[in-house]
């Protein structure tokens, strides 16, 4: 189960929720498996459109290895349905572990949510911080 070790936090804000600017978040997660875990979830109204950027940083908690790794994502909703993906997210990480961690994009149908998620390694503790903007349109 993963740690929260700090509260998500606005860390800038422009305008109202949809259509008035960005919003980034910031978050902080620890990790001890290769399981993809929800370190920041974006609620999607109805009838939007968003664009998710995220910029993640993890590190094995001893610092023997590391990952640094970025994603565009992009959701909708629709006025009576559920939110889904605009196609494939693009991720993109860089990393000297001894296995495969990464950032990746769910979305949750149940709670209406755009998940930005991050893998650590199997039987090693991780801790990521992220930084995601988006805009909701």
């Amino acid at each position: 189960m993963p740690t929260v070790l700090r509260d998500l936090t606005t860390a800038a804000s422009r305008g109202s929720l949809k259509g008035g600017g960005a919003r980034t978040l910031g978050a902080t997660l620890s990790t001890s498996g290769a399981t993809a875990t929800t370190i920041l979830s974006i609620p999607i109204p109805l009838n939007t459109c968003a664009s998710i950027s995220a910029q993640v940083v993890g590190f094995k908690s001893d610092y023997s290895a590391g990952f640094s790794g970025d994603l565009i994502a992009g959701v909708r909703r629709g006025s009576s349905g559920n939110v889904a993906s605009l196609g494939s997210a693009t991720a993109r990480g860089i990393e000297d572990s001894a296995g495969t961690p990464a950032v990746s994009i769910a979305v949750d149908t149940t709670n209406q949510l755009a998940q930005v998620q991050v893998a650590g390694v199997a039987a090693e503790t991780w801790v990521w911080e992220a930084s995601v903007t988006y805009i909701l349109g």
